[in-house]
């Protein structure tokens, strides 16, 4: 049964239960003028505020490929990986620098293949089966050494932290860090997300100059 209440606004009476117009105008923006409204009017409105807002928080997760290399954790947007496969042949370099295992022929486009763990200092994980990540596409593909498969990790903003709390050397290379309070293994790691390119680019310009 719906009447009019003695302040001027609209009830709604069911089961003993009372709503008003009033009720729901609470759970909406102030901007939003609902005095000419009806009672079904208003709760579709809160509903929709409810779902729009629900968006907007979904917009602020950030949801990345996460991948172990020894006790780093590495993060690299989706579109960043181009292939994960199992080791595949790798035709080493004379005279690389540590820290470069060397090429793979994948697809008929030859790959440098980057030892991360040699870069930064860390080890391998020997209970791991070594995969090859391939970071970029064509010409600027880098493919990386990494311990297992890659898992999804996703992150709020409250989860982002200075890139200096994490790995010293490999916070050059980083364009955000997360701490992750929920990793098992390692409660309250942090986990960086890499920038391949601007890696691959320094050690060009290192490599060109030697």
């Amino acid at each position: 049964m719906t009447s009019l209440s003695s302040s001027g606004n609209l009830d709604a009476h069911a089961g003993g239960a009372t709503s008003t117009v009033a009720d729901t105008q609470a759970r909406v923006p102030r901007a939003f003028d609902m005095s000419g409204m009806s009672e079904a009017q208003a709760q579709l409105f809160a509903e929709i505020n409810a779902r729009q807002n629900a968006v907007k928080h979904k917009d602020d997760i950030t949801d990345r490929q996460g991948y172990r290399i020894g006790d780093l954790r590495i993060l690299a947007k989706f579109n960043a990986t181009s292939e994960l496969l199992v080791m595949p042949a790798i035709y080493r370099l004379p005279g690389a620098p540590d820290g470069v295992r060397g090429l793979a022929n994948l697809h008929g486009n030859v790959v440098p293949v980057f030892e991360l763990a040699r870069w930064f200092n860390v080890t391998h994980d020997p209970k791991a089966t070594e995969m090859l990540l391939v970071l970029g596409y064509g010409e600027d593909a880098i493919g990386v050494i990494i311990d297992g498969l890659p898992v999804r990790k996703r992150f709020s903003p409250s989860d982002q932290v200075p890139v200096q709390l994490g790995h010293a050397r490999m916070a050059r290379f980083a364009t955000a860090a997360y701490r992750d309070d929920s990793d098992a293994a390692k409660p309250g790691a942090i986990w960086m997300e890499f920038d391949h390119q601007r890696f691959f680019d320094t050690f060009a310009r290192r490599f060109a100059v030697e």
